[in-house]
């Protein structure tokens, strides 16, 4: 079973798995880890999900940060580690379940060049409003 992590300084993890499920519903194999809330340590956190024999894709906030550095110890063949997490990647990776692992990695490659717009270059798109 793949399992999903999102972790951050701070509760934006949680936020940003509760936005996510507002969208798509509640999942089940997601879990957050909010870095330095109530003198949480965030290693024992990831140790305590990573005891299992799952697929891992943990997403961080910062690149180089104190919660990326930490998470980034614990890479293997079945623990992957994304920097940058934001909604457009988390949906995008919680949606693609039926993904081989390296085919998800490229896609998400691909979507970082897309979510990420500097929007008054854009102006001559017209982008329909999505009721949720």
């Amino acid at each position: 079973m793949r399992v999903y992590i999102v972790a951050s300084h701070g509760s934006f993890a949680k936020a940003l798995v509760e936005t996510a499920e507002m969208l798509v519903g509640k999942q089940d194999n997601i879990h957050t880890i909010c870095a330095y809330l109530d003198n949480n340590d965030p290693k024992t956190e990831i140790e305590n999900i990573l005891n299992k024999n799952d697929e891992f894709i943990i997403m961080t906030d910062i690149f180089g940060g104190s919660v990326n550095n930490i998470m980034m110890k614990y890479t293997s063949d079945n623990v992957h580690v994304i920097s940058g997490v934001n909604l457009p990647l988390l949906l995008e990776i919680i949606l693609s379940k039926e993904l081989a692992i390296f085919d998800l990695m490229r896609k998400i490659n691909q979507l970082k060049n897309e979510t990420i717009v500097y929007c008054n270059t854009r102006k001559d798109l017209v982008i329909e409003e999505e009721d949720f």
